[in-house]
């Protein structure tokens, strides 16, 4: 949220703040005109979803990237793993060839990323299975691989996938919240404008008077951004 908009958000906070103080809310919260009360119940509802999208604009999004690197790490372990187990059964069996194709260390699987890790993970899901449910599935059973290892390797492949493109979507959502922000400001800012159109009707009264010029010197808005930089002193002529 840049200070412009940081700015004009202090101001309708202003505003409301103005508006509910006790001794002005009796002078014309459903007074006459009617009008008045429906218009600042519309602003103070612009000025809540202006809040929320802000705040969610300003959040950190660094959370998407941590959880995906936490479900990856997963992914992989679980991988090496079963990896490991179907290496072992089948050089017993003298399947080398099959064995072959997983005979990595960890940090291979630790290097495969994004979609080459998941595809290399569901060609390991589909030969674990293979042995898992065949005629020798005693067998790769007495080296851990089993349906509940290959359920246990999907499981972490889904989460993994469900967080694979996280980061991404943080940062487009950001972006579309950061163009929005404009635009709900400017829809606050209206019915602002038309609570203003009605506000000279409460000066006929001295206690609506004070209401009046209380509510204008409110919707000034003030810069609360960082501020000039310090003068530079000029340099010795000397």
């Amino acid at each position: 949220m840049n200070d412009r908009i940081a700015n004009q958000l202090a101001s309708y906070r202003t505003r409301l703040d103005c508006l509910d103080q006790p001794n002005h809310l009796a002078i014309w919260q459903n007074q006459f005109p009617q009008a008045f009360t429906t218009k600042v119940a519309a602003a103070r509802s612009a000025t809540q979803i202006l809040i929320g999208a802000a705040a969610e604009q300003s959040a950190p999004i660094i959370g998407s990237a941590a959880d995906k690197r936490r479900e990856e790490k997963e992914l992989e372990d679980a991988a090496y793993t079963l990896a490991r187990a179907l290496v072992a059964c089948c050089t017993d069996a003298g399947d080398l060839t099959q064995a072959a194709k997983y005979d990595l260390p960890l940090s291979a699987w630790r290097a495969m990323r994004d979609e080459v890790l998941i595809q290399r993970v569901n060609l390991l899901e589909s030969d674990a299975t293979a042995l898992a449910s065949g005629p020798s599935s005693g067998d790769a059973n007495n080296y851990g691989i089993n349906l509940a290892a290959i359920a246990h390797l999907r499981k972490e492949a889904d989460d993994y996938a469900a967080f694979l493109i996280s980061p991404q979507a943080a940062i487009s959502n950001r972006s579309e919240l950061t163009a929005s922000l404009p635009l709900l400001s400017r829809a606050a800012a209206i019915l602002f404008d038309q609570v203003e159109d009605l506000l000279p009707q409460f000066s006929n009264t001295p206690l609506g008077i004070i209401f009046v010029g209380n509510y204008r010197a409110s919707t000034q808005i003030i810069d609360r951004g960082h501020g000039s930089l310090p003068a530079i002193a000029p340099p010795n002529p000397a």
